[in-house]
């Protein structure tokens, strides 16, 4: 008789342990950057992904997962939260390294009057903008 696989809810949650601060802690597989992942169906699969499936349902098309705890290696359900790569770009520790930002790459002031907000969120310097529409109108001409 052949031999079937366990229910993947079953594997889950043998490779994690809760630590002090109500986080599940990814025990199996993980990648360099720290992110879990388990097998599901022959594919490799970044637990955390799985773990919101499992317990919360499917992850809506276009977005990603937040760990709201700031730890790849978290699983825990309830530190997970579905939101679009510009939210999950803008939390990370990159979002609060460019937030910090006063001046753009060439000097000028991130200020009300210089900083131009973009739809995603992204700050550009009016400034840098200006100079590089003239030189992109001036090598067209």
């Amino acid at each position: 008789m052949p031999q079937t696989s366990r229910p993947t809810i079953d594997r889950f949650n043998e490779k994690w342990v809760r630590d002090s601060n109500g986080c599940w802690l990814w025990t199996a597989a993980k990648n360099r950057d720290g992110y879990g992942f388990i097998s599901v169906g022959g594919v490799w699969t970044a637990a955390h992904r799985v773990s919101y499936e499992l317990f919360v349902g499917a992850i809506p098309e276009s977005m990603e997962i937040d760990h709201l705890c700031r730890r790849r290696d978290c699983v825990q359900p309830e530190h997970l939260e579905a939101v679009s790569h510009a939210e999950n770009v803008q939390r990370s520790e990159v979002g609060r390294y460019n937030r910090a930002k006063t001046h753009c790459a060439h000097g000028h002031p991130f200020d009300a009057v210089n900083a131009r907000i973009e739809r995603n969120g992204w700050r550009t310097c009016r400034t840098c903008k200006r100079e590089q529409m003239r030189r992109y109108r001036k090598e067209r001409a």
